[in-house]
């Protein structure tokens, strides 16, 4: 079990032995969202000093930073599970005593966008599903350093990449459940997503939902005018059409349902069973 668990995607939470919750303050924070987003996960301490406190000169940035490890250190009680610390370098600790659910969500949704392919196997697909369900929100939203925002973004579109091709393989295996809620959660984060936004719409019929497909798609409609000044694009706009269409087309009334010749095939025998209980009307008065 690792010594310490962080959770950076959505709500910060630090949790240490024995699941035991940790309070960091919002720089130590910064300070791990900036080490994990580095290259390699390495960064110069001048480099990270100068990115968390920009308004201070060199040896005031550095003076900022060794405070910031020495709090960070009282709260977790050591380092060691968490950063390696050189001279002049900081580093990610990457071994079983931290578990970081930003890097579990990587690890997991690259497997399966490496090799869609693998989708068609429901267990690589619950295995992403699962990888999926750690992004809890955006990583470390309330943070304004660039290094952070810059990770936010590509997390944020491996997110979208991973559900929608997650999506598209529960569509192939008639999982139209599954689908239609990846739709809503990829629409959920990314509105203007016109690929997702068709997806939901099929997914939305398939799970009976035909009305509400062309509600979805006029709401999209708007939005794109509100925000964009565009309209959808053509693929989209036919797929909202043909749905409309059908949903548009009144149901045949249950009078009208026989076909025209068996409609004559009933009324004949209907005739000729008339004209025989006539005679035997007849022959039973004579």
């Amino acid at each position: 079990m690792a010594e310490l668990a962080l959770h950076l995607l959505g709500a910060r939470i630090a949790l240490g032995t024995a699941g035991a919750a940790i309070v960091l303050p919002s720089i130590g924070w910064s300070l791990i969202g900036s080490v994990l987003a580095a290259p390699h996960r390495r960064i110069g301490r001048s480099q990270l000093a100068a990115a968390l406190w920009p308004d201070q000169d060199d040896e005031g940035a550095r003076r900022c930073l060794a405070t910031a490890l020495w709090r960070l250190k009282q709260r977790l009680g050591t380092l060691n599970a968490l950063l390696r610390i050189g001279k002049e370098t900081i580093a990610l600790a990457e071994d079983d005593a931290m578990w970081i659910d930003a890097i579990a969500f990587e690890h997991g949704v690259e497997a399966a966008l490496d090799d869609p392919a693998k989708l068609d196997n429901a267990a690589d697909r619950d295995a992403l599903k699962q990888a999926l369900g750690l992004y809890r929100g955006d990583f470390l939203e309330f943070s304004a350093v660039d290094a952070i925002v810059i990770e936010r973004e590509r997390l944020r579109a491996l997110y979208l990449d991973a559900a929608l091709e997650l999506a598209r393989a529960c569509k192939r295996h008639g999982d139209w459940r599954t689908a239609c809620e990846l739709g809503r959660a990829i629409c959920t984060v990314e509105p203007l997503r016109e690929d997702a936004q068709r997806l939901l719409m099929e997914a939305m019929v398939a799970c009976g939902n035909r009305a509400q497909a062309v509600q979805h798609y006029r709401g999209f409609e708007r939005l794109l005018a509100e925000e964009l000044a565009v309209r959808p694009m053509r693929e989209t706009r036919e797929l909202a059409a043909s749905i409309a269409r059908v949903a548009a087309t009144p149901a045949p009334d249950a009078s009208t349902r026989t076909d025209a010749p068996h409609r004559h095939t009933l009324l004949m025998a209907r005739q000729q069973l008339a004209e025989s209980l006539s005679l035997l009307d007849q022959a039973l008065s004579q």
